[in-house]
């Protein structure tokens, strides 16, 4: 009897929702376990850090890519500052860009979590960011370089939810 039933007994007792095997759209992508991963116990013990494979290879992506946030903050601070002639309006104008996706396209960022692989954006917006900071170096106007830092904060909002929703189906329960 479930706890529904059991708080009012005039309620028909449903059978529980029947477990659904998870499902890989792309194997090649290494985030989402495989059924097999999933069922395969793992050793019990107090210094075991990371539950499963699948976790350990998204946490090793999320140090990289966390590695090359702070690493395209910085470069894009320092060409604010270079093309800026040291302004600190430029510093703050590089700062506004990077907190104004998540007021505008939060929600949106979660909206496409449900429509699209999680795997793909992951990595879709890893590479996004990558061809974004690399173009860097040939920014040659701040109001550029404001564009170039919005678009990589999106990309970076987008990961991070994506990140967020695959982990539940990393860990065990």
């Amino acid at each position: 009897m479930d706890e529904l039933t059991r708080r009012n007994p005039a309620l028909p007792s449903l059978p529980p929702p029947p477990m659904e095997e998870p499902t890989r759209r792309n194997p090649v992508l290494p985030f989402i376990p495989t059924p097999e991963e999933v069922k395969t116990p793992t050793e019990k013990s107090p210094f075991r850090v990371f539950g499963t494979k699948a976790f350990f290879r998204l946490w090793v992506s999320q140090v990289f890519s966390s590695t090359g946030d702070w690493v395209g903050l910085t470069a894009t601070l320092v060409f604010a500052r270079k093309l800026s002639g040291g302004s600190e309006y430029a510093l703050s104008g590089v700062l506004v860009s990077k907190l104004l996706p998540g007021l505008v396209f939060g929600s949106l960022a979660l909206v496409l979590l449900d429509r699209f692989d999680k795997k793909l954006l992951m990595v879709g917006s890893d590479l996004a960011r990558v061809v974004l900071y690399a173009s860097l170096p040939f920014v040659n106007n701040l109001a550029l370089l404001f564009v170039v830092s919005f678009l990589a904060e999106i990309f970076t909002l987008v990961w991070g939810a994506a990140k967020d929703a695959s982990i539940p189906q990393l860990v065990e329960g």
